[in-house]
């Protein structure tokens, strides 16, 4: 995850005021808001009490998420896991409205969509962004960690608006996830009454209340987990 730097940064002047009283996890929920807010998106109450688990996996977390070569089905069994609706799919996606992508997340769109070697792409991705792409992203530049960074919403990749909506809804997306989003009637009737929208206050309503009702999953609280002196080592 980038930005860890960060994250340490401020759990370090926690500690030398507060010491064993606000968790990474806490800390992490709490960045992401600020980060969607000073990136022009909305403002809201982050809950807090959550502590932290004892063991710190990358399998694991990676095995949370939906990776971005998911179709609709899939990311809604991922969600619906989270007690997530599909409706909360179509709206947490637009945090993709803002950051930057590595190649190997979306390369297979471009390069051997099918699985048969044939150097096909995904039917689904407009041909003109795809062509963009196969330039920031040649064949063998598809290392998870190295290469170009690519936005994921081109033009508008560090506000926090309605321009995901509209790239979605007009190329497919970066990500195959994202352009699944235009495979399921809920999730894509989200999407194209936000492509359309003259204003973001709905979406941005829609945004503050599912930030909190995915931050109240698999929450460790009460004398469960702990409260680590530090976010980037783990102590027995």
């Amino acid at each position: 995850m980038r930005g860890y730097d960060a994250i340490n940064r401020i759990k370090a002047r926690l500690e030398s005021v507060c010491p064993l009283t606000v968790s990474c996890a806490d800390i992490i929920a709490m960045a992401a808001r600020d980060a969607v807010y000073l990136s022009k998106g909305p403002w809201y109450d982050v809950e807090t009490g959550r502590r932290d688990g004892g063991v710190s996996v990358a399998e694991y977390a990676e095995n949370d998420l939906a990776p971005p070569d998911s179709n609709i089905v899939d990311v809604k069994t991922f969600f619906s896991v989270k007690s997530l609706s599909a409706k909360d799919i179509a709206v947490l996606f637009g945090s993709h409205s803002i950051g930057t992508s590595h190649c190997g997340a979306f390369q297979k769109r471009l390069y051997n969509f099918t699985g048969t070697g044939r150097m096909d792409q995904d039917p689904s991705l407009d041909a003109g962004y795809a062509a963009k792409l196969k330039k920031l992203c040649p064949p063998g530049h598809g290392h998870s960690h190295g290469g170009a960074k690519v936005p994921m919403d081109p033009g508008s990749g560090f506000t926090f608006d309605l321009s995901y909506y509209r790239h979605v809804l007009a190329t497919g997306g970066l990500f195959q996830s994202d352009g699944s989003l235009r495979d399921d009637p809920v999730t894509r009737g989200y999407v194209e009454k936000l492509a359309n929208a003259s204003s973001p206050d709905e979406y941005f309503a829609d945004f503050a209340s599912a930030m909190v009702k995915m931050g109240r999953t698999d929450v460790l609280t009460g004398r469960l987990g702990e409260v680590r002196p530090t976010c980037d080592t783990l102590v027995d």
